[in-house]
């Protein structure tokens, strides 16, 4: 007989809530329950395409929500909560940054709302630390904290930082295509500045850093989507022989993901296409070292962090004044929320004046000068913030952005060293040199009198005052091997290597492939043909042929030749 309980419970949906990402917006059901003594059960959300399954039941309340026995019971369990239910509906936010609302203007999203503006609701789970004040009263006082932080360690790497945070702002108008890296020992207070940096979105210390290094690629990945047009700091880069290789492909992926603005495309079950999740914000990367590679290094600004030349008790005192510093970005974000219509073009020719200018310090790397323009982009929009705050004089300000390009200069030209020695070419000779040197390999000076029919087994070429002869096989194998047993493993193809060595002009190719034919320990034999006069242009230094132990025999009159 009719009615008859569906179980032991009763649950209504309260609120029908739609998710917005900036990209899909997802409807969900906020539910309450009670058992059929009175005990409220926990207050849960459910998406709208797990609902009609009823499975959530058991997953979210467990043993204390008991559905009857019955084919259909289900059934008449979800008509039974959608007839019975009255539910608001409320949108949230589930990202930062800025979006561009119904009446045509512009809005700021952290945890805390819309800065300046009611009705906005914004949901960001463990990220709740990011909230700027709505109405920053204190923005003044702020901005004259936030251009102290110049002074806690040097310009060099205070610049970078603090034009970064205002260009992060600035994503929402052109996205930022590079990533910052704070490197050095343990006790450098790396995480500790990066902290305070961060702490212009909200109260932030060097242990409540938002992520790490050791979560998932697809946790970062999805954090860095959230974070729009804010920095997202990733703390401690160490891989230790356990977690080594995930941490690498993180911020491999990550960093690699940062600087194309691209993200990795997934399938649904019924290969329909999820939500690709792009960097939308600000990396900000600490560790004692950082990962390496060339084109990873070309897509980020390394910072080297000497905790000897950072100002403490500044510091100090700038951390008991932080809280003023939310203040600082969210006036900013009401003096910019304005001109959003016209700062595009401001912006790119501020961004096209500083990258030509900066070509002159990293002349071989166009993303190095790009880097440089981002950092300044970022600075010059605090400085007339600053000034029509009436904190600088237009001669101030003019004298604080002689000292920060100033600044910039010098770490293009440090980070143009960084990628010079992350270079192929220059790996490549250099783990030649160390072979040689610890006897793992030998290179025979080439002489008409050998007639050597077999090649020794730990023979990688020969040389002559013009030129090395590699064995191509040979000489890449034994790189590889020791690069991989030393923990830096050599990534790049044997094909790609040449290639880029034919591009630098150290190889003297044959007609038709990179290699040639030359006669060498009696036989002919096919060669990569190194030119010894462009070494130390590519390495940097010169590549030293060692003429003791126990191959001082093998080198002939070229002994302790230098190239």
């Amino acid at each position: 007989q009719w009615p008859q309980p569906l179980g032991n419970f009763r649950a209504r949906i309260t609120e029908e809530l739609l998710l917005d990402d900036g990209v899909t917006v997802t409807r969900m059901f906020a539910l309450d329950g009670w058992r059929h003594d009175g005990t409220r059960l926990p207050s849960i959300r459910v998406p709208v395409s797990k609902f009609p399954a009823m499975s959530w039941i058991m997953e979210e309340w467990g043993t204390r929500a008991v559905l009857r026995a019955g084919q259909s019971i289900k059934d008449y369990l979800r008509e039974a909560i959608q007839l019975l239910s009255r539910p608001g509906y409320r949108r949230l936010y589930t990202h930062t940054g800025w979006r561009r609302v119904a009446d045509g203007g512009w809005v700021y999203l952290t945890a805390s709302g819309a800065v300046g503006r009611e009705g906005f609701e914004v949901d960001l789970p463990r990220l709740e630390r990011y909230r700027l004040p709505s109405i920053p009263d204190k923005a003044r006082m702020g901005t004259e904290i936030s251009l102290k932080l110049l002074d806690v360690a040097p310009w060099s790497l205070t610049v970078p930082l603090l034009g970064s945070v205002y260009r992060a702002v600035l994503g929402g108008v052109i996205p930022t295509d590079y990533s910052l890296w704070l490197e050095g020992p343990t006790g450098s207070y790396k995480s500790t500045l990066a902290a305070l940096f961060l702490c212009h979105w909200g109260a932030f210390t060097r242990l409540t850093l938002p992520e790490n290094w050791s979560s998932s690629a697809n946790f970062l990945e999805r954090a860095a989507f959230t974070l729009k047009d804010c920095w997202l700091v990733v703390d401690d880069y160490h891989p230790t022989a356990l977690e080594s290789r995930q941490q690498e492909q993180n911020a491999s992926r990550l960093i690699r993901a940062q600087g194309n603005l691209s993200g990795r495309g997934r399938l649904r079950a019924d290969l329909s296409v999820q939500t690709t999740f792009v960097p939308r914000g600000l990396i900000v990367g600490t560790g004692e070292q950082h990962p390496g590679g060339q084109s990873l290094v070309g897509r980020m600004l390394v910072l080297e962090v000497d905790g000897g030349r950072v100002r403490l008790p500044l510091v100090s005192s700038l951390q008991r004044s932080a809280g003023l510093l939310p203040h600082a970005l969210a006036g900013f974000v009401e003096w910019l929320a304005p001109q959003m219509a016209d700062v595009r073009a401001v912006m790119i020719e501020t961004f096209e004046q500083a990258r030509d200018t900066a070509v002159q310090a990293a002349k071989r790397h166009a993303r190095i000068p790009e880097i440089v323009a981002h950092c300044w982009t970022g600075f010059k929009a605090l400085v007339d913030y600053a000034k029509d705050l009436e904190i600088l004089t237009p001669e101030g300000a003019e004298t604080l952005q002689d000292r920060a390009w100033e600044a910039l200069l010098n770490v293009a030209e440090d980070q143009t060293a960084q990628v010079e020695e992350e270079r192929p070419s220059r790996r490549f000779f250099r783990v030649v040199e160390v072979l040689v040197l610890q006897h793992h390999a030998s290179l025979r000076f080439r002489t008409k009198e050998e007639s050597m029919t077999e090649k020794p087994p730990d023979v990688i070429g020969w040389y002559d005052t013009e030129y090395l002869y590699l064995l191509p096989e040979a000489a890449f194998q034994a790189v590889t091997k020791f690069a991989k047993d030393t923990g830096e493993p050599f990534t790049l193809r044997q094909s790609r290597l040449y290639k880029d060595m034919e591009r630098e002009g150290l190889i003297e190719r044959g007609s038709d492939s990179f290699t040639t034919v030359v006669r060498l320990g009696g036989q002919p034999r096919r060669v990569i043909k190194i030119r010894r006069d462009r070494l130390p242009v590519i390495i940097g230094v010169p590549f030293v042929v060692p003429g003791e132990g126990g191959i001082k025999e093998i080198l002939g009159s070229e002994e302790g030749a230098a190239f």
